[in-house]
């Protein structure tokens, strides 16, 4: 028998709305995540960082990428899995990412969420319809009620 993740109404006893957010809310959580995703970035580069020699600048732009990158990631997976949903942007809004269906993400969907964010034009694609990393791990971001 496969095992069903919990649903949101039963783990959490309260009523949630399954009507999605606003784009200027999305806009709000994304705004709130990307400031502390930096203050998390710079912590690390404050302590990771050395000096750039002359003429190895381009392979340190690459660590840098990789670096960034690597942050970005882990901070939505270890957020969104650790406070289920929910980013400290999410908490600040008082929204939770969930499946279409009203259940919790999974970790995969979490990772696939995460992993569609690094695509560079990913925040534009609210323009084409919905965002990419709620298409692919069919989710959407709620409020919750009480």
């Amino acid at each position: 028998m496969k095992e069903t993740s919990p649903h949101l109404l039963e783990e959490f006893d309260q009523e949630l709305a399954l009507t999605p957010v606003s784009k200027g809310t999305r806009f709000a959580n994304s705004l709130l995540d990307n400031i502390g995703y930096y203050i998390i970035y710079y912590l690390v580069y404050a302590m990771w960082r050395e000096p750039v020699e002359p003429g190895v600048w381009l392979d340190r732009l690459w660590q840098d990428t990789l670096m960034s990158f690597a942050i970005y990631f882990g901070y939505y997976v270890v957020f969104e899995s650790a406070l289920k949903g929910r980013t400290p942007g999410k908490l600040i809004t008082g929204t939770v990412a969930v499946k279409t269906d009203g259940s919790a993400l999974t970790f995969n969907d979490v990772v696939i969420r995460s992993l569609t964010r690094l695509i560079p034009i990913e925040p534009l694609s609210i323009f084409w319809g919905e965002l990419w990393h709620d298409k692919f791990a069919d989710s959407t971001v709620i409020r919750k009620i009480k």
